[in-house]
Parts: C-alpha cells; sequence; structure tokens
C-alpha cells in the first residue's frame, strides 16, 4: 500500500513556516505543509509514521516512508491487520493511493526484493538491468578511462543486493580501485605564504580553513615553501599580460623546483623593473642597423620619451635571467634598465602622481 500526498500529509508548526518561504513574481510564499526537498523531511516523516505503526512495525507489518506492507500467516489474519491499519490511517485523516495497492497477493515487489511464502528474494527486473551493463558503458568517450561517477552508480547496483552474492566485496575490489587512483596523481603546490604549508597539519581551524581543507580533500598533493625572494617563476608568471612569456606551459609540464633552480642567479628586482619599464611610458630602442656597420660609432641603446616598450623587450629581459642576468643581453645598456632617480625634495601633487601611475 502507498500512501497519497507523501510529505504533504506533514503540517508545519506556525513558527517554522518562515523557513519554507521562497519569493516569486507574485511575491512572497511559505509552505503550510512540509515540503519535500528539505534533508530533515524523510526522517520527519518517517518518525511520524512510527508513532502510528511502531507497535506493529515488523511484526504484522513493515513501514518504510510512505510504504506500507502487511503479512500474514492465514488470510484471516492478514484481513485483521488490515483492518487494523485502515483503522489508523483514517483516524490520523491518512489516505491510500487506490492504484499503488495491491491486496491478497502471494507474491509483492517490496523495496527492490521479491517477498514471497518463501522468502525474500532479488528483483529479476533490477538484476536483468545489472546484467546488461557493458565495459564500455562505464568508460568515457575514449573508450579507455574509466568514469567514476559511472562506476559508483554501477557499483552501487550491485552492492544492493550485496547479501545474495557470494564474496561480494572481493569480486567488487578491482572497481573500487579504479575509484581510488583517479584520485589524482601526486603533486607539489610550492608557496611563499610560509604559515599556509601548515594548513592540512593544523590542530585548530577557523571556519574559513575549514573550508579551505574540505575543498583540497580531494586531491593529494604537498605543500612546500619557498622564499618569495627565490620565487621568481611565479613573480614573472603573475605578470603575464605584459609580457610574452613561455612559462605558462612550462609550470604544467616540469617540476617547480626545475624551474626553481634555472633561476638562482636571476638579480633581485630586475623583474620588477622590467614591469615598471612598461608602465613608465619608456622604450628601448636597439640602434644596431648603422650605415657602416660600425657598432662603436653608435650608442647601444637609448630611451624615447613618451614611447612604450615592446612585449619583446620585457621577455627578453626576463629571458636574460637565466644567462646571468640583465647585464648579459645583447646590446643593452644595464644602467637604462634602472628607474630614473627622483629629487626627495620635490613634492608632486595627488593628481599628477595619479596620471603618472
Amino acid at each position: 500500500m502507498d500512501l497519497t500526498s507523501g510529505f504533504y500529509n506533514v503540517p508545519l508548526h506556525e513558527g517554522h513556516k518562515k523557513y519554507t518561504a521562497f519569493s516569486s513574481p507574485f511575491g512572497l510564499h511559505e509552505y503550510n505543509q512540509m515540503q519535500q526537498g528539505l534533508s530533515n523531511s524523510p526522517a520527519t516523516f518517517m518518525r511520524m509514521m512510527l508513532s502510528i505503526f511502531g507497535d506493529e512495525n515488523l511484526t504484522s507489518l513493515l513501514c518504510y516512508l510512505d510504504d506500507l506492507m502487511v503479512f500474514g500467516p492465514t488470510e484471516q489474519i492478514a484481513l485483521e491487520r488490515l483492518e487494523m491499519v485502515f483503522s489508523r490511517l483514517k483516524n490520523h485523516n491518512l489516505k491510500l493511493a487506490p492504484k499503488k495497492c495491491h491486496f491478497l497477493r502471494r507474491t509483492v515487489k517490496f523495496l527492490g526484493h521479491v517477498i514471497s511464502g518463501s522468502g525474500v528474494q532479488t528483483d529479476p527486473g533490477k538484476v536483468e538491468a545489472i546484467t546488461q551493463v557493458q565495459v564500455s558503458g562505464l568508460m568515457d568517450s575514449d573508450g579507455v578511462t574509466p568514469l567514476r561517477k559511472k562506476l559508483r552508480s554501477f557499483l552501487g547496483m550491485v552492492l544492493y543486493y550485496q547479501h545474495f552474492i557470494e564474496d561480494c566485496s572481493t569480486k567488487a575490489r578491482p572497481l573500487f580501485k579504479l575509484l581510488s587512483e583517479q584520485k589524482g596523481r601526486h603533486f607539489t603546490a610550492w608557496s611563499d605564504n610560509n604559515p599556509l604549508t601548515y594548513i592540512l597539519t593544523k590542530p585548530r581551524l577557523d571556519a574559513c580553513e575549514q573550508r579551505w581543507v574540505a575543498k583540497l580533500a580531494a586531491y593529494d598533493f604537498d605543500l612546500k615553501y619557498v622564499p618569495g625572494c627565490k620565487n621568481t617563476v611565479a613573480d614573472a608568471l603573475s605578470r603575464e599580460p605584459f609580457v610574452k612569456s613561455s612559462i605558462g606551459h612550462r609550470l604544467s609540464k616540469e617540476p617547480y623546483l626545475s624551474l626553481l633552480d634555472e633561476v638562482n642567479g636571476v638579480v633581485t628586482g630586475t623583474v620588477q623593473d622590467a614591469f615598471r619599464l612598461t608602465t613608465n611610458c619608456q622604450a628601448v630602442q636597439t640602434a644596431c642597423d648603422s650605415a657602416d656597420g660600425d657598432l662603436s660609432s653608435v650608442q647601444d641603446t637609448c630611451l624615447l620619451a613618451g614611447g612604450t616598450i615592446g612585449a619583446e623587450e620585457v621577455s627578453a629581459i626576463i629571458d636574460a635571467h637565466c644567462a646571468g642576468g640583465v647585464s648579459r643581453l645583447s646590446g643593452a645598456n644595464p644602467s637604462l634598465l634602472q628607474l630614473p632617480e627622483e629629487d626627495p625634495s620635490i613634492v608632486i601633487p595627488r593628481s599628477q602622481l595619479h596620471n603618472l601611475q
């Protein structure tokens, strides 16, 4: 037997209706009856049903949410128990759905099982659905990579009948192993925030840190500290919109530690200086194309006021780090890469300073 209206049979307390409020173009609405989808709706409904049939549950009937199954050793006892169920439903103003009710049956399907005088058996229809699952149906579009969602769904169907399968856990172990292997490869995350490296081992976490750890729990990784002065790779990467760099694809293919080893000889502040040159409206022009080819007769570089330095020049400055610093750039004068010194006694108005920035 199946009840009509389901959770809507439970009235809400007047003071609790405000928690079910929702808005629509026609105003604010509140539920008068318990709605579907609430986290505690099933437990509340089950508690109501047990308050009605709790003394008879598992002895003369089985109750699960809005499903009721009455059983008896003889037809007469079964009719007496049915009369008791109808009486209690009437007293509590609960109604049955006639189309979902079946009476005086020797075999009944209940919660995915077939119950008869010989005992409890599996539902042949559900068993057939499990046996028809193909290996290709559990794979991604490439036909090779198993999908975690499909694997979990298949295991859920199989484990529902685990009491009928001998050595079920042993047979399902390869599938559980696939799920564990798909958590991702182990990797190392580098940060110049030293306290952050201890977040996974801190005994006490605040609310914000608990959310961080919950998000990171799905990944297998280590957190390691790198001093900010040595974290030049990330410093250059953060200026990617201004620099034509090849660091981005290298981060996904090469260990971060090897990238740090490459920039051990970087002069402190040169990356920042190169970035500032792009925002100070200055340009570096190489005068290597002289008419007579004599490089000594012309200046190597010069600054053009009012121009802009190109992305190629800034990229060349950063690429020169691996070669020993900016001073080894071909045709570059290190003195030109320094910001002009200013007289500290001069006061610049705020509006003018804003325009300069």
